[in-house]
């Protein structure tokens, strides 16, 4: 496990403000979209543009995905290869606005410095995102997105060729990724430049972003006070059925109009900064620990099990304080699941 965790809503911030002064930079009167040639030049960062990239083109993969109609027939070979040509031919004519770019750039971001602090964790939700079975090709292909720590990712790669399988199960890709992070050592240096190159356009104060894994604290933050709001505290007890109604009512409000939104399959259905967010946040950076607490919600049956299973087995174990920004969001998450 590694040794600090980074505190992803500073994080979040951070990306924010380098997305907005790069954007300020790019965009003019005399500028209102970037095109494809220009994504590579938007900022000083490498990874930050080819992971604007990685993004662009997963979220139009999706979008792409939406086109196929259960009236026809997309497993035709003819129809694979037109929808080919389409994507390739308006891959090159990319033009982006900034309110549809910025938000782009600002996971770029974040994904950036997630994979230059926190590699193994990075890949190893990177890996965890993927569908139960993918193929060698797929992940070929996502090979050229990442230009810092890619060792961990090309070395489990290569492992995965040797099986001379044309897909893998996500368990064999794990366990590939597990291997190779037991003997894969970080390289200072990729870190020292990236923060350099960053604040060139940003100042980050890495000392105020990055938290101790196994308290939770900044680094170098003085110690807090041990006293603890009882009202803010989670405690299991005969309250419990107070707090899972009174969440219930804040989710059913929160995703009131976005039934849309519904999640099926909670893994699946998670961003990567949310997962960043929910295992380093909440759950202490203990990984396995938040995947398991995955495979149990998924064999919950309502919102009211999922949450009492969650406040019992998690909520006093890493602490969480129900008004917490985090905690709100994941109960959310969860009231989309179990949303009618």
């Amino acid at each position: 496990m590694e040794s600090f965790n980074i505190n992803q809503s500073k994080l979040e911030d951070y990306s924010e403000r380098f997305a907005q002064k790069a954007c300020d930079s790019f965009f003019s009167m005399f500028k209102s979209t970037v095109i494809g040639s220009e994504i590579m030049k938007i900022t000083p960062v490498d990874q930050v543009n080819y992971f604007v990239l990685f993004n662009l083109f997963e979220t139009w993969k999706q979008e792409v995905a939406k086109l196929e109609s259960p009236y026809f027939d997309y497993s035709k070979p003819e129809v694979k290869e037109a929808l080919r040509n389409f994507m390739n031919t308006v891959s090159m004519h990319i033009n982006i606005k900034r309110e549809d770019f910025e938000p782009l750039l600002i996971k770029s971001v974040t994904y950036t410095i997630n994979l230059t602090f926190l590699p193994k964790l990075f890949f190893g939700i990177f890996l965890s995102n993927l569908p139960e079975k993918v193929s060698i090709e797929q992940m070929v292909s996502f090979e050229k997105y990442f230009k810092i720590n890619k060792g961990l990712y090309s070395e489990t790669l290569e492992r995965l060729k040797g099986t001379n399988n044309e897909e893998v199960t996500k368990v064999q890709l794990l366990n590939a990724f597990a291997e190779v992070s037991t003997y894969y050592k970080e390289d200072e240096k990729i870190k020292e430049t990236m923060l350099k190159i960053l604040n060139s356009v940003v100042t980050l104060n890495i000392e105020d972003l990055l938290q101790k894994a196994d308290t939770g604290t900044l680094v170098k933050q003085e110690p807090e006070e041990t006293h603890i709001e009882e009202k803010t505290k989670v405690e299991v007890s005969e309250s419990t059925e107070t707090q899972i109604s009174d969440l219930k009512k804040d989710s059913f409000k929160n995703n009131q109009g976005h039934l849309s939104n519904k999640v099926v399959d909670a893994r699946s259905a998670m961003t990567i900064n949310q997962r960043f967010m929910f295992v380093e946040q909440l759950f202490k950076g203990e990984k396995w620990e938040f995947d398991n607490a995955l495979n149990r919600l998924e064999n919950c049956t309502d919102y009211d099990s999922a949450i009492k299973m969650l406040l019992s087995d998690y909520a006093m174990k890493y602490e969480w304080d129900t008004e917490n920004e985090q905690v709100s969001e994941l109960f959310d998450f969860i009231g989309k699941k179990y949303s009618n």
